[in-house]
């Protein structure tokens, strides 16, 4: 008779247990369906724009091709990456990494705007997943599911969630790479797991040279636990690893740095961002980690509650420093960034990706030591519609810190397809973002057969204008005349970047000389960079009247103007 209560108290035990479990399932479900959504949400609204072009055309070589798509051959795209990679680093910090994983899913899935996307939304959805599995073993199942609800919803993560680039990869190798090594101090010393570590840390290594600063961070907390626990059989067997690790990509590394140190240190960076000095750095990149690359810093309704938020609950996770799992968090959030202030004068906020996941990790545990349960939710309500408020900007292509971006190249190419004739000719600026953006829209996405010319050999090679011959260079590299060619008509397309890509002057003159054979029919402006966030920094980079992308659609004198 005595047992029956006992029974009935361990039923309910479970029933509440398995209620809990239920819950936490369906939030943890609720929260990747979030993230997914906000992943693959308007995936294809912006257009390509010049960096994300370059990923495309470092894996896909158009030009021996005849601009069409050809699947690629793995080992010749790592090698020209790699080639890439140990060049001038302030034209490709990249390594292969990245690209290589590229080119095997272009193989299967083509190279559409949603495809090639595609493959950094999948990534960013592992990343939300590999946190939330992280901030479990590190913390409780509470901090597990915050810390990856703030990373689902994250404006900088989704932003490079939904692009054709490195960064969403480096924070998955950064997470990757981090919990293995967190495992083999406080968990299982497996050698399973250490050989996972070195894996991890060498594709880590072998996608940015920002990984370097994750790494380094990592040793800097191993001397830490040294010093604490006095084990200097862990701290050895960690530092071989490490040391393993770094061999493996000491090539290109070693040769990278003797031929780019010095750019390093002393080269600035085209952000918006880079007229700060290095004492407003460091602030400014924990404001990018809170709030991405799509908030105005004058933007006081959203950036006043989200310093106030995440300030507070970043500055209270210094009270648990004595907890190791906290001490790990802080020095992969902080040392990057301070480093990067101090010392790297090139670095774009966006590189510190490789901190994001950890810096929310102790924004979501510092908040679930909050016991008033008024104050929690106040400040998990800020967080949560602060960081809609940036990815609802960055839907809306409002307050982008980097305004290439907005630039809408498919409308740009669509105007020219729709009333592009026999006899036409499409004239680029610029190589790098035009030329190329030009030729995926019109030729290798439909096989169009355009004649496309730009007046860049390539990104490298100096141009000199000459009156008695401009050179204008076609698809194949084949090289022309400008004066002794005559087209029906000439679209000419111009770029706000073409005053740091030619000599000064040069693209008027070129349409100086244009205008000596042709009429002007038709212009059309894009976005003006007046109305952009760069326009409005003490910066003065480009011209504030100008358009970031103008066409122009010029006639052969003596023929019939079209109507």
């Amino acid at each position: 008779m005595e047992k029956a209560p006992r029974k009935s108290l361990l039923n309910k035990t479970m029933f509440i247990l398995n209620g809990k479990r239920k819950l936490f399932v369906f939030l943890f479900i609720s929260i990747m369906i979030l993230a997914s959504y906000l992943r693959l949400n308007n995936l294809t609204s912006r257009s390509l724009w010049g960096d994300e072009a370059h990923s495309l055309y470092s894996i896909c070589d158009f030009y021996s091709s005849g601009f069409h798509f050809v699947k690629a051959d793995f080992p010749e795209v790592f090698g020209r990456s790699l080639k890439a990679a140990i060049g001038p680093l302030i034209l490709d910090s990249h390594l292969p990494v990245y690209f290589v994983g590229l080119s095997f899913w272009t193989n299967y899935l083509g190279i559409s705007e949603y495809s090639l996307r595609l493959y950094s939304v999948i990534i960013g959805i592992l990343c939300v997943v590999i946190l939330f599995f992280f901030a479990r073993q590190l913390f409780d199942n509470k901090t597990a599911l915050i810390s990856s609800f703030f990373l689902a919803i994250s404006p900088l993560a989704i932003m490079h969630s939904q692009e054709i680039r490195v960064y969403g990869l480096l924070m998955l190798f950064s997470l990757l790479s981090s919990f293995y090594f967190w495992k083999l101090i406080f968990k299982e010393k497996t050698f399973l797991n250490s050989i996972l570590y070195i894996v991890f840390s060498v594709l880590f290594l072998s996608v940015h040279i920002y990984s370097l600063l994750i790494v380094l961070s990592q040793f800097i907390f191993l001397l830490l636990v040294y010093f604490h626990k006095k084990n200097i059989k862990q701290f050895f067997g960690m530092f071989v690893l490490q040391l393993i690790s770094g061999l493996l990509v000491s090539y290109f590394y070693i040769k990278m740095l003797l031929l780019n140190f010095a750019a390093v240190m002393q080269s600035t960076t085209e952000m918006a961002f880079g007229v700060f000095p290095w004492y407003l750095k460091g602030p400014l990149f924990i404001f990018v980690l809170s709030l991405g690359e799509t908030v105005a810093p004058w933007n006081f309704a959203v950036v006043i509650p989200a310093c106030l938020a995440f300030g507070f609950l970043f500055v209270r996770s210094f009270t648990k420093i004595k907890d190791l799992n906290v001490s790990f968090l802080l020095v992969l959030s902080l040392f990057p960034v301070i480093f990067s202030a101090l010392l790297l004068k090139p670095t774009m906020p966006k590189y510190l990706i490789i901190s994001l996941p950890f810096y929310l990790l102790l924004v979501g545990f510092s908040l679930t030591q909050i016991k008033q349960r008024l104050g929690f939710y106040i400040l998990f309500l800020t967080i949560v519609i602060v960081q809609l408020a940036s990815v609802s900007n960055y839907f809306n292509l409002k307050e982008y810190h980097n305004s290439n971006q907005l630039e809408p190249w498919r409308e740009v190419s669509g105007i020219i397809k729709k009333q592009y004739q026999s006899g036409d000719a499409i004239l680029t600026t610029n190589h790098y973002i035009n030329y190329r953006l030009m030729a995926y829209y019109l030729n290798i996405l439909n096989n169009g057969g355009y004649k496309i010319y730009t007046l860049q050999k390539d990104f490298v090679t100096p141009v000199v204008f000459n009156n008695r011959a401009v050179l204008i260079y076609g698809n194949s590299q084949s090289v022309f005349s400008l004066t002794k060619t005559k087209f029906h008509r000439i679209w000419f397309v111009e770029h706000i970047g073409d005053d740091r890509a030619f000599p000064v002057g040069y693209v008027d003159k070129i349409n100086s000389f244009i205008k000596k054979r042709y009429f002007l029919q038709q212009e059309e402006r894009f976005v003006p960079y007046s109305q952009t966030l760069a326009a409005h920094l003490p910066i003065k980079r480009h011209d504030i009247q100008l358009p970031r992308v103008k066409i122009s659609l010029y006639t052969l004198k003596g023929e019939t103007e079209l109507k």
